[in-house]
């Protein structure tokens, strides 16, 4: 799973969500600072079963402190 600043600033303890039945390893959240044009990895399990469409809310703050979200349909 890539989580990627698509935006001109930086974002700054970025996070994620999803359902509890997509297995998501969380060894990176919340990555601190995330910089215009700059992404991290983590990695997902995938078994018979998992949904191969899904929700993932990514969540940050910006340099102010002002927290942000954004809810994405995510497919595989």
């Amino acid at each position: 799973l890539k989580i990627w600043n698509s935006g001109k600033a930086t974002a700054f303890n970025v996070d994620f969500k999803v359902a509890e039945e997509i297995r998501v390893f969380r060894e990176k959240v919340p990555y601190e600072v995330l910089e215009p044009g700059k992404s991290f990895e983590e990695h997902i399990l995938v078994h018979y079963g998992t949904p191969r469409k899904f929700s993932i809310t990514t969540t940050w703050t910006d340099s102010n402190g002002n927290p942000h979200s954004k809810e994405q349909i995510v497919s595989f």
